[in-house]
């Protein structure tokens, strides 16, 4: 164990002699300001924000800190402004924000609290102009920051032989300038950040309307739009179970193109969303979700490409996005079913802290113990998204069937009244369909609707093993269809004409049975492969279609598309992609 000295050393010249330091103690030594060098914030700048998107979001993190309610994007020129009528900053507040690498903010209530964001336009613009001011107050504070001033110093530096050393410092000092000026609008608080002079292949970037849109949308708390039914409850929940969440509403102005407001959007058919707290083994609480499930047959990924995006579920930590949707997915182990959710998880644990690049969670132990709670919520327990999704698979398909035979119970037994079916067709038919309706039943929406079609199905089937015993002849048959179509028959014209108006009675009892029409109801469940596959809730890869559709092809060339035994071949390799989707 190696002792520390207490002693006290003067260290105001920043030159410590160690002549009279006894061997074998440690001392503390204090780092000189040229001892943190400038390229420090060329090296941050440039790894922690590549895209000069990721530059534009920490300045509205600031604003959405700043509690703002809404943050303008605007782009004009080779400058881009982002503009909040937030709290505001006075002279000490703002002197404060060029701080490097120190925050006030705390982390349970803010997103940015590194103290770096404000450089993150560093390698962007030449120049960074920050005017703010509070509420109430009569002036407004002007911090100006000659970031291409700075660049172009620290590559002289770098191009010297002396390597001259630039300490982080001094090129804050030289190149950082403050200015306050008289305000004509003391009833206001705002916040404009303006990025000056910026590259042309930074500016097409940034103009460009749909990537600025859907980049807002994955890395922005934005608002849902007014028109999203369930918005305002998510909305509700998360500001009342999330310390700290905040949201905003973003308009995008860019030169030569209409305004856009950018908002989450209205994903249709959904059934009412779900909420929780993720909670640890201990009962501590880590997180706060919410989730919403497809009310369609379908996963939200196959409506096309403006909901693809929307498709599963992602981190956020205060609204911020933490990763992507893709994340999540590995704790599914039913694949299929991950996109028929959408939903966030909000990390509330102020021991979880994000990766600068917030494209991960710093690895530690909070974190290893959120990713076993977080599968756990997603696929390990008897209430998890997975379990409740192949419930929901199981019910619509159940509805899907029990439609299907209630629309062929109804034209059998119009055959059956009219004396217009085939007794033996018609009794294996009705089978399968009871097969069916006791197969499906327990699982669908409406059970009282199954077992009535049920017990409707099991009455037909017995008239017609009733007319297979006993069978009725062919013109007694045919004198009941006719009665059942026309009413009951005037026995008093003995079947001959009718003089009076010239038109004759119906006699289709007295000829040949060939020469009756006959009523050829559609078949059920003339399914493809295809549709079986889809509606089982798989995926089909565009590669592999051609492939199924061959197979699906074959098997009709070989079998009957309306015949019993392709029914049953379809519905049997349904229930068997059913049970694989089950795990069974």
């Amino acid at each position: 164990m190696k002792k520390t000295s207490k002693h006290k050393y003067d260290n105001s010249d920043r030159q410590l002699s160690f002549d009279d330091l006894p061997m074998g103690e440690t001392i503390p030594v204090p780092m000189e300001n040229k001892g943190i060098g400038g390229e420090l914030l060329n090296i941050l700048s440039k790894g922690l924000y590549t895209n000069p998107l990721d530059a534009i979001r920490e300045y509205v993190q600031n604003s959405i800190d700043a509690n703002a309610e809404e943050v303008q994007i605007q782009i004009t020129g080779n400058s881009v402004w982002v503009m909040d009528y937030g709290d505001g900053m006075n002279r000490e507040q703002i002197l404060q924000s060029r701080e490097f690498g120190v925050s006030r903010k705390s982390i349970e209530n803010n997103v940015g609290f590194r103290g770096i964001g404000i450089y993150s336009g560093f390698d962007l613009c030449e120049r960074l102009i920050v005017r703010s001011k509070r509420l109430q107050e009569d002036f407004e504070h002007v911090l100006e920051f000659q970031f291409g001033d700075m660049r172009r110093k620290l590559e002289e530096s770098r191009l010297d032989p002396d390597r001259p050393i630039i300490s982080l410092p001094e090129l804050l000092s030289e190149n950082t300038y403050y200015r306050f000026e008289q305000s004509t609008a003391p009833d206001t608080s705002f916040t404009l950040v303006q990025l000056e002079d910026l590259s042309d292949s930074h500016i097409h970037k940034l103009s460009n309307v749909d990537v600025m849109r859907n980049y807002i949308l994955n890395n922005l708390p934005v608002r849902f739009s007014s028109d999203f039914i369930y918005g305002d409850d998510i909305e509700r929940n998360l500001r009342n179970n999330v310390p700290g969440y905040k949201s905003a509403r973003i308009k995008l102005i860019i030169e030569n193109a209409p305004p856009v407001i950018v908002e989450k959007p209205t994903i249709p058919e959904l059934v009412q969303p779900r909420f929780g707290f993720v909670s640890d083994s201990r009962g501590r609480k880590l997180a706060y979700y919410w989730a919403c499930l497809t009310s369609k047959n379908e996963a939200i990924s196959s409506r096309g490409a403006q909901y693809q995006k929307f498709a599963g579920l992602v981190y956020k930590q205060k609204g911020f996005t933490i990763g992507n949707r893709e994340h999540l997915a590995i704790h599914f182990t039913r694949k299929q079913l991950y996109p028929w959710w959408t939903g966030e998880i909000y990390v509330i644990s102020p021991h979880i802290i994000p990766t600068s690049a917030r494209d991960d969670f710093e690895a530690g132990p909070a974190k290893d113990s959120m990713e076993v709670a977080v599968k756990e919520l997603l696929s390990g327990s008897n209430d998890s998204l997975q379990k409740i999704a192949l419930e929901f698979q199981a019910s619509r398909r159940a509805d899907e069937v029990i439609d299907q035979c209630e629309k062929r119970i109804d034209e059998i037994d119009q055959a059956i009244t009219a004396e217009t079916f085939d007794n033996y067709r018609t009794y294996t038919e009705l089978h399968e369909i009871i097969e069916m309706l006791k197969q499906h039943k327990n699982k669908a929406g409406d059970r009282v609707k199954a077992n009535g079609l049920l017990k409707r199905a099991e009455s037909l089937q017995k008239k017609a093993k009733k007319e297979i015993d006993q069978p009725t002849s062919v013109a007694e048959r045919q004198k009941k269809a006719v009665q059942t179509t026309f009413g009951p028959f005037d026995t008093t014209s003995n079947g001959e004409t009718d003089a009076s108006n010239g038109s004759e009675q119906p006699g289709l009892f007295t000829q040949p049975p060939d020469s009756r029409p006959t009523s050829h109801p559609e078949e059920p469940f003339t399914l493809h492969l295809e549709d079986v596959i889809k509606q089982s809730g798989w995926e089909i890869e565009e590669s592999d279609l051609p492939v199924i559709t061959l197979i699906g092809e074959a098997i009709i060339d070989h079998l009957v598309i309306s015949s019993p035994l392709y029914r049953r071949l379809m519905e049997d390799i349904r229930t068997r992609l059913d049970d694989l989707m089950e795990g069974k």
